[in-house]
């Protein structure tokens, strides 16, 4: 994972004498880890306009052995950590870098991905949890707004769809899955559109 300003005058994000430009590290990771497929990009809501900068998280979500690659590019952002609570500059306020790079890495241990695992996206309202007794994910909406949810593999097969009603959680039985990574896409009635990946393992 990459987070980084546009407008950073020390490590410059199109690159400089000591650094890599930040898409041709994104794009030298992409290759070594073997990603498929299109980027998935996912705008932060500019929820604090005030910081005089936007946020936008792009996702190479199928990769190999299941890991991931991620950027997230801050637009007009400087050399400065997001969400800090003493900004510096021009200082992102629409996510939280350590929160961020926490749920990312949450995601792996020292084997790769794991089977079921609390997944963040698209602010704090729609979360992918393991159930307690059988690490089923579980699906959460916690929007007040009626969340649709495609579910497709990672050759682009819909296995899935289903809804979840405003500030409820639904469970989801993948235990016919194959092993590999799943997206869900996620849509609300306010046309709010993320992405949520999941490592599956089948129960044989």
């Amino acid at each position: 994972m990459m987070i980084h300003g546009t407008a950073d005058g020390i490590v410059p994000y199109t690159g400089g004498i000591q650094n890599m430009a930040v898409e041709d590290a994104i794009d030298f990771w992409s290759q070594h880890d073997n990603c498929v497929g299109l980027p998935v990009t996912t705008p932060f809501p500019d929820i604090v306009l005030q910081d005089l900068c936007t946020a936008t998280r792009i996702d190479h979500p199928l990769c190999g052995a299941s890991s991931m690659v991620s950027l997230i590019r801050v637009d007009g952002g400087g050399h400065t950590w997001p969400g800090a609570s003493i900004p510096i500059g021009v200082t992102n306020q629409d996510f939280e870098a350590s929160q961020t790079i926490w749920d990312f890495f949450d995601q792996y241990d020292i084997n790769g991905a794991l089977s079921a695992v609390e997944v963040r996206a698209g602010g704090e309202d729609f979360f992918l949890l393991p159930t307690v007794f059988n690490d089923q994910p579980a699906f959460t909406n916690r929007s007040n707004e009626l969340a649709e949810v495609r579910v497709v593999d990672a050759v682009g097969k819909m296995v899935l769809i289903f809804t979840v009603a405003p500030t409820s959680t639904r469970e989801v039985n993948t235990s016919n899955w194959c092993d590999g990574t799943y997206l869900w896409f996620v849509t609300t009635g306010s046309k709010q559109r993320v992405v949520l990946s999941l490592h599956s393992v089948s129960a044989n």
